[in-house]
């Protein structure tokens, strides 16, 4: 057996899914599995070979790092090997994220299958890296159905191994604020920029020192060549700049010709706008719409048949 060096006989159980039993009773102290788990199990791994994956059922490994694991079902299609696991009871996020790096670092892809009564919503955020999907109350003998899928758990596992599940990324949008004006260098056009928000969240500069602190948080989101793609100008870093404040080194650069733009300067303009928050602003006053490749939220989609 797994679990321990008994033998094992294999059986049959009411419902009529096979499964193996140790040969005599001994001193093993692994807990044994639940009806329940038995089931899901069953329908996975028959699922699994389905959809045409060579199919084991508790499947010990071991790490490169020395780490043992048991996958409830694992398969395997030429190159590629998934766990797919089911979990019935309780683990902290911490014991999930630790378990997945142990297959990952495998070279094995896991995914979970858990008892909505045990995880609550909330227990974790969807996720490329950990797929992560919740089951109503077991019924012995019925096939559960995904919560937020509309497909049973057969179906859904013949789907995912037939390459109908995928991660969908939602960049976030950010808004960049900016200021119409000139460059005091080439009397070019220019956006200078100001300001950043997504959803309710953001920040606009308030002082000529802030502004410093905010063009730094803003470089942070957007990159110099993004800047530019929107028409802004770019942020720099200019240790000694009349009209900046000692230590707040950071500015607006023109787009055209590249001078530095005093923060000081441009928190004038801002307050010529007769502004007393940017949000309400005059014609001067703009937003560009950001979408960052680098910071996304996610789904996994399924798609219920080849055709969708």
């Amino acid at each position: 057996m797994p679990c321990c060096d008994s033998l094992a006989i294999p059986k049959t159980s009411k419902l009529g899914n096979f499964f193996f039993s140790h040969a005599r009773r001994g001193e093993c102290t692994t807990a044994p599995e639940s009806a329940e788990h038995v089931f899901l199990k069953t329908l996975v791994a028959k699922a699994a070979v389905k959809a045409g994956w060579t199919v084991t059922t508790e499947k010990a490994g071991i790490s490169p790092q020395g780490a043992d694991w048991i996958a409830d079902v694992l398969c395997v299609n030429g190159r590629a090997t998934i766990a797919l696991e089911i979990q019935l009871s309780y683990q902290t996020v911490q014991e999930l994220r630790a378990r997945q790096e142990t297959y990952a670092s495998s070279s094995v892809r896991a995914a979970w299958f858990a008892c909505g009564q045990r995880f609550k919503a909330g227990y974790l955020s969807p996720s490329q890296h950990i797929p992560f999907f919740v089951l109503p109350a077991i019924e012995l003998g019925c096939d559960p159905l995904l919560d937020g899928y509309g497909v049973t758990l057969s179906e859904f596992v013949i789907g995912m191994l037939s390459k109908r599940l995928s991660w969908k990324s939602d960049p976030w949008e950010y808004g960049i604020h900016f200021l119409y004006d000139q460059c005091w260098a080439c009397g070019g056009e220019v956006r200078q920029v100001f300001g950043w928000s997504i959803d309710v969240y953001g920040d606009a500069a308030k002082t000529v020192p802030n502004m410093s602190t905010v063009l730094e948080k803003i470089s942070d989101i957007i990159s110099k060549d993004e800047l530019q793609a929107l028409g802004l100008n770019t942020i720099g870093k200019f240790e000694r700049l009349k009209g900046n404040a000692p230590g707040f080194p950071f500015c607006n650069v023109c787009i055209h010709c590249g001078a530095p733009q005093n923060n000081h300067y441009i928190m004038k303009k801002i307050g010529e706008q007769g502004q007393t928050h940017w949000q309400d602003s005059p014609s001067k006053i703009g937003s560009a719409t950001f979408l960052s490749s680098r910071e996304s939220t996610g789904r996994w989609h399924y798609t219920v048949s080849d055709r969708e």
